[in-house]
């Protein structure tokens, strides 16, 4: 037999929802960011947001388990990391991790970037921006041949 709420009981249970609150996203961007001492600069306005640089810090927790020696690179005004959480503005501008793994007999760095314009190598006019990239060290190119308007 089902018991049923009475109308009372039904307004003072609360939904709760299948997502991860954005609280709870911004509380472990900041442990984070603590772990690495740096300071987070733009905090992110929308959910999807906060999803996409908890996203980001697990990629590089991932390395870090793995044996990887993690460097957060190009950091603003000294220690702030700045996300990049949309495919808009000069990826120079923002902070990315240098990734290195002694094997023994070679050094390998490679860099984990947020919303990189990445070319096909299929098509040189088609470009893709994955929400994380892994790349080999020090390989992005800027133009300001590619838009007609000289933009970088």
């Amino acid at each position: 037999m089902a018991v049923r709420k009475t109308k009372k009981e039904a307004k003072t249970t609360k939904k709760i929802s299948p997502f991860k609150d954005w609280i709870e996203f911004e509380k472990e961007i900041r442990a984070f960011s603590n772990k690495y001492k740096t300071i987070v600069v733009n905090h992110a306005k929308r959910t999807s947001d906060y999803f996409e640089m908890s996203c980001f810090n697990y990629i590089v927790r991932f390395y870090e388990l793995n044996g990887y020696k993690l460097e957060a690179t190009n950091l603003q005004a000294g220690r702030r990391y700045k996300y990049k959480c949309s495919p808009a503005g000069i990826q120079s501008n923002f902070s990315y991790f240098e990734a290195t793994f002694d094997s023994g007999t070679e050094m390998l760095t490679f860099e984990i970037q947020h919303n990189l314009a990445v070319q096909s190598s299929h098509d040189k006019n088609i470009f893709t921006s994955p929400d994380i990239s892994i790349i080999k060290n020090e390989k992005i190119q800027y133009t300001k041949y590619y838009y007609d308007t000289k933009t970088t």
